[in-house]
């Protein structure tokens, strides 16, 4: 079996690596690395090639070009320039890795996530050819690594129903109990919420923000564009909270965007950067997100969790849903009132011992490299 890994960034290269010299070693498979501007010059004829969805990649990189700003908003020619060169970019790009997997023809492709600009245009490439796709994303739990043929986050290939999961598992391992603190960006503003010293209130309701350019929120977030779209919302919703009952927010550590403006805009919205994320969810009477993995983190806390966006694990036997501003207002007035199913254990128990592949790709330990590889045997058959 050939497989081929298709790299775009410098640490997904090495990662890939690895799995390639314990394959080849091994001789579960034989490996080949590529990286993205390896093939751009090579068979340029013809020069472009199409597909059905080449426009959809294009809509879908002007959007995210627009979460970037400030405002969410290009001029509009601005705009028309992008969008003239990302349409005659993209067939450039999708002739280039078309031709160069044609001329390797391997029988199984790996690449991260499938969702971004190279990644996408180039699983459409490998699709159309008929070769197997394998995509690749970080754990929603601790310390883990997701693979999976079909897609990553909502588009994954785990059932929507509870019962049509296989959660009779003959390995189980305990659940994790603490959480992996998520790194901060380093080109953040150095202005911040108040510190961790601050007590938080007695009461609240924590809502973990998301990086707006991400495609959770790009692809996933049909009513909530943007994270001050989301705090708009909560904004709307806070008069339906019980008296004594907060909002807390905590901006993700990764996101470059900074929200000073909002850290004071509400008496009853607060901002807890400096907090730890455990603790602002182990204190919380209810986690409402987009649909981050902090949703499933607060169930594995043992915590009830309202999700607004679209998430694989948005079951109704696990989370409330908020698709719309008056759901949220419903959840809002009366934070206690659901309570999850005790089958959150068993599904949290698949998940980590079925579907994801135990450790971190970023620390890839010799015991990851070959679960991993195994996974990619199994899943390639």
């Amino acid at each position: 079996m050939n497989v081929l890994f298709f790299s775009v960034r410098h640490h997904h290269q090495n990662y890939f690596r690895k799995l390639s010299e314990q394959a080849n070693q091994s001789q579960q498979y034989q490996a080949t690395l590529v990286r993205h501007r390896h093939w751009w010059l090579r068979n340029p004829w013809p020069l472009f090639r199409n597909h059905p969805e080449l426009d959809d990649v294009v809509l879908l990189k002007l959007k995210e070009k627009c979460q970037d700003t400030n405002d969410y908003h290009l001029p509009a020619h601005t705009r028309w320039i992008n969008q003239l060169w990302l349409g005659l970019f993209s067939r450039f790009l999708y002739r280039a890795y078309y031709n160069g997997l044609r001329r390797q023809q391997p029988d199984v492709v790996v690449t991260w996530g499938g969702l971004m600009w190279h990644q996408r245009l180039f699983v459409l490439a490998a699709r159309a050819q008929g070769i197997k796709t394998l995509l690749m994303e970080n754990g929603p739990l601790p310390a883990t690594t997701t693979i999976d043929p079909k897609g990553v986050n909502f588009i994954n290939s785990l059932p929507r129903q509870l019962d049509a999961l296989p959660l009779v598992t003959s390995t189980d391992r305990p659940l994790p109990a603490s959480l992996v603190p998520r790194h901060s960006n380093r080109h953040k503003p150095s202005q911040d919420a108040p510190s961790a010293d601050t007590p938080l209130p007695k009461r609240y309701i924590f809502v973990p923000f998301q990086v707006d350019a991400d495609r959770q929120i790009l692809c996933f977030s049909p009513w909530l564009a943007n994270m001050r779209d989301f705090y708009r919302a909560l904004e709307l919703g806070v008069e339906h909270l019980p008296d004594d009952v907060q909002i807390v927010i905590k901006e993700h550590p990764s996101c470059p965007k900074h929200y000073a403006d909002l850290h004071t805009r509400h008496s009853r919205i607060h901002f807890a950067n400096s907090h730890n994320t455990q603790k602002l969810i182990e204190q919380a009477e209810l986690v409402i997100t987009i649909n981050s993995s902090v949703g499933l983190e607060a169930m594995l806390l043992e915590k009830p969790v309202a999700v607004a966006g679209q998430a694989f694990y948005n079951l109704p036997e696990l989370c409330q849903s908020a698709t719309s501003q008056a759901e949220l207002n419903h959840i809002l007035s009366n934070p206690n009132l659901w309570q999850p199913s005790t089958e959150g254990r068993r599904y949290l128990g698949y998940l980590y011992n079925e579907y994801l592949v135990k450790g971190s790709w970023k620390q890839a330990e010799p015991d990851h490299i070959a679960a991993m590889n195994q996974r990619i045997v199994e899943l390639s058959q």
